[in-house]
């Protein structure tokens, strides 16, 4: 500044703060704002050593500026060397990891996006790239999925699953309040009567084993519970009657475990289930006795 500036006591300055000048409000390296200050008293004292007038300023730091976390968040120029370096460099181990076709392929994407404006260009080189072989259906990308020691495997991404939806869940229909209820079904349920005066529940699952008896639905009690077989409606209404026929023995508290299942490619009873799997250990213990 001027020396009449200078000599003006009360004036405001801004000033900036380099890597070599020590103060507590700038950081260690770079160059940054430093806030506003106030001229409280000047003095000029003279070098031994260079015979020359120096001039010595008194400076108030004004309260209210910009903290310096919110300064620091601005890049510095020497960053953004670092940034364009770090992906040169990256773009340079791609470009040796790919095969023959995939470096033609970079090497137009790279012409494409040397055409695109700077600041598109800064958020494109940070989104992943992918691109796909159609000839041999395979996916390529030149980031994770290249093998940098074994260039020949990387023709060896099983593409097919990661490209589009699976088909079950690409033709599921979408109007949900017009979806209708599987015709079949069977449900294993076991009934538990909570808070019965009496540790055993025989009286109740009798009751319950009237009850599918004369539903007229196929069913089956083992020690867990009972197997129900029919339709959707009549499976989920037998298991609600069993519920209020228990509540009118006087228990309060009815709690079901449950488990249904259904099948629409063929009708397959509970029990043919079962005979399947015995089928299976009888000619794997005939097959041991033979050995």
């Amino acid at each position: 500044m001027h020396f009449s500036l200078m000599s003006q006591v009360g004036t405001q300055i801004r000033l900036l703060r380099g890597y070599r000048l020590k103060s507590l409000y700038a950081p260690a390296a770079g160059l940054r704002y430093d806030g506003v200050f106030v001229i409280r008293a000047y003095s000029t004292k003279r070098d031994t050593v260079s015979e020359k007038h120096r001039l010595e300023l008194t400076l108030e730091r004004l309260p209210g500026q910009t903290p310096m976390a919110e300064v620091l968040a601005v890049p510095r120029p020497s960053q953004l060397d670092d940034w364009a370096l770090y992906e040169t460099c990256e773009a340079e181990t791609t470009r040796r990891r790919m095969g023959p076709r995939s470096f033609m392929d970079a090497f137009r994407a790279s012409l494409d996006l040397g055409r695109a404006p700077g600041i598109k260009r800064m958020v494109t080189l940070r989104q992943p790239s992918q691109r796909r072989r159609t000839n041999h259906d395979v996916v390529r990308t030149t980031t994770s999925l290249l093998h940098p020691e074994h260039p020949e495997q990387n023709n060896l991404v099983p593409p097919r699953h990661l490209l589009r939806p699976h088909r079950s869940v690409s033709n599921m229909p979408t109007d949900y309040a017009n979806l209708p209820t599987p015709e079949a079904c069977y449900a294993d349920f076991c009934l538990i009567p909570v808070g019965t005066g009496s540790v055993s529940v025989a009286k109740e699952v009798a009751e319950v084993q009237k009850l599918l008896k004369a539903s007229g639905l196929h069913y089956q009690m083992h020690s867990a519970g009972t197997t129900v077989e029919g339709s959707w409606d009549d499976v989920f209404r037998v298991v609600g009657q069993a519920h209020a026929l228990v509540h009118a023995g006087g228990v309060v508290r009815v709690q079901s475990s449950m488990r249904v299942g259904t099948r629409t490619d063929k009708k397959q009873p509970f029990e043919d289930k079962v005979k399947r799997v015995e089928a299976l250990l009888k000619e794997g213990d005939s097959a041991g006795t033979g050995a």
